[in-house]
């Protein structure tokens, strides 16, 4: 199925209305566009919109949704504590927190940002490209440890909804652990800006 993915940044840190997400949905006639990821945590500061976020999306027909926490800037308990508290009670609904890894981090911060989501009752995956783990020599360094941490959610803009990860394979994810991909990067609709995405049905479904 398809999602969609934004930030803070992309949102003038509002919650995007009802309508906006109607207008994404009707971009995909097939119905499949069900998956509602608002950015919990950005490194220095929450998405104040998140959760309402996801309450519209549901209002607009969106029957799943994630988050992903930045994990750069601060230790990866209290990134995902962070990234909790800007979901509230949507938090325990969650089909998955994704571990954003693309500004330099270290695999420590990764480890114990797994470790938080798993005790706070939520999914841990991970979210890079092939370009993060060429340009940081540490994580390729930590490949097994890192893959071990969860499914792969890997960004390659190709603007086409499947997963293109063996063609540009990186660190040790087998093709059964991945879990989908964002295939654009910021399109804006309605004054809004918003990654695509294709998850694995598997994966997202309880």
């Amino acid at each position: 199925m398809k999602g969609i993915d934004y930030s803070r940044f992309s949102t003038n840190n509002q919650p995007v209305p009802v309508s906006v997400f109607q207008t994404i949905r009707a971009m995909f006639p097939s119905g499949d566009m069900l998956v509602n990821v608002p950015g919990g945590w950005h490194g220095l500061s929450a998405y104040d919109g998140a959760r309402q976020s996801i309450i519209n999306g549901r209002a607009a027909g969106f029957k799943y949704s994630g988050t992903y926490a930045v994990t750069n800037r601060l230790n990866g308990r209290e990134t995902i504590e962070r990234a909790a508290q800007a979901l509230g009670d949507e938090w325990p609904k969650l089909s998955f927190c994704a571990i954003d890894v693309e500004l330099e981090t270290a695999p420590e911060r990764i480890y114990e940002a797994t470790e938080a989501c798993v005790a706070i009752g939520v999914r841990p995956i991970i979210y890079t490209g092939r370009w993060v783990w060429q340009q940081q020599p540490a994580l390729a360094a930590a490949s097994a440890a890192i893959a071990a941490c969860g499914p792969l959610w890997n960004s390659y803009y190709d603007n086409d909804p499947d997963i293109d990860f063996p063609n540009a394979s990186y660190g040790v994810w087998k093709l059964d652990t991945l879990y989908g991909e964002q295939y654009t990067n910021t399109t804006q609709v309605g004054g809004y800006g918003f990654d695509f995405d294709f998850f694995q049905d598997k994966f997202i479904v309880p």
